[in-house]
């Protein structure tokens, strides 16, 4: 399925597309039975409205999560946004809104080319405007793009320690505590471009089987829970080229842009799901 005209124009010009109603309700009925039985055994810790926490790879033992996962409009949706043959690498599925802060996927899931990353969400209900939707701010795949290099070029005090981490001189652990903090610089720089920009952020007010596509560089986040009692039951896709480059986190921000090379991009264990579509090798599901 290729988009049709205006789909492409949204796409290239705001950096996401919505296709609606693409997951039949009986699809994602049969999901939640079978995430409702997962988060009964798994032994999660749920808030104090009931609800649990993020399920990260259910796809990986549970067939109609991965199903819907590599639904073939998805897969041949990213086929077309990444001109590249699709990777599913991870999924995530969510009881209830994150209120996670802006931020683009790129830093954690870094490809090059960079358009070689599409984001996929997927509502399992209809999305309450007071439940902590998703939002998203049209157009920012097109802002500046700091790297790692240049989050040190603004926080000089973080070179000491890069230069260790390059140098194997401290450990996982301390790299993983570095990105972090480095992270967190990158999103005040996000935050100051927004603030600059004409650009509103939007609520995606999605119905039970909507998907919406964003670029890997599309500024997006979780709106405040205004009513904590209500859920935000979804769940997304991260997609990545089988023939790009990719890099965690750590590499991102610890290495230099010149060395975002095949050495020393992650190697990935590839699979084949419904239709041949591809997805990534995973050992099973996680809580967190």
């Amino acid at each position: 399925m290729e988009p049709n005209l205006d789909e492409k124009r949204n796409w290239e010009d705001n950096g996401y597309c919505i296709l609606p109603g693409l997951i039949t309700e009986e699809a994602i009925d049969s999901l939640l039975d079978d995430l409702g039985q997962f988060r009964a055994d798994c032994g999660e810790t749920k808030d104090e409205f009931g609800f649990g926490q993020r399920i990260g790879l259910f796809h990986v033992e549970n067939e109609k999560s991965l199903a819907i996962s590599l639904h073939p409009k998805i897969v041949q949706f990213c086929q077309w946004a990444m001109q590249s043959e699709p990777l599913l690498f991870g999924s995530l599925s969510f009881e209830a809104g994150t209120e996670q802060e802006l931020h683009m996927d790129s830093i954690f899931f870094h490809t090059e080319p960079a358009h070689h990353m599409v984001g996929v969400w997927i509502a399992l209900e209809d999305i309450d405007e007071e439940a902590g939707p998703l939002y998203y701010v049209p157009g920012s795949h097109k802002w500046n793009f700091p790297y790692g290099e240049d989050v040190l070029l603004d926080n000089p005090e973080f070179n000491d320690r890069v230069m260790a981490a390059r140098a194997g001189n401290i450990s996982p652990e301390e790299i993983v505590q570095l990105s972090s903090e480095m992270g967190q610089s990158w999103t005040s720089q996000l935050l100051q471009q927004e603030k600059a920009s004409p650009a509103a952020r939007v609520l995606n007010l999605a119905k039970k089987g909507d998907v919406f596509f964003w670029h890997g560089r599309l500024a997006h986040g979780g709106s405040a829970r205004i009513n904590r009692e209500l859920s935000r039951n979804s769940m997304v896709c991260h997609f990545i080229s089988n023939e790009c480059l990719f890099f965690d986190m750590n590499t991102f921000f610890v290495k230099p842009k010149a060395e975002y090379v095949r050495e020393n991009s992650m190697g990935l264990s590839v699979l084949s799901g419904p239709n041949g579509a591809k997805y990534t090798q995973h050992e099973k599901p996680v809580t967190y």
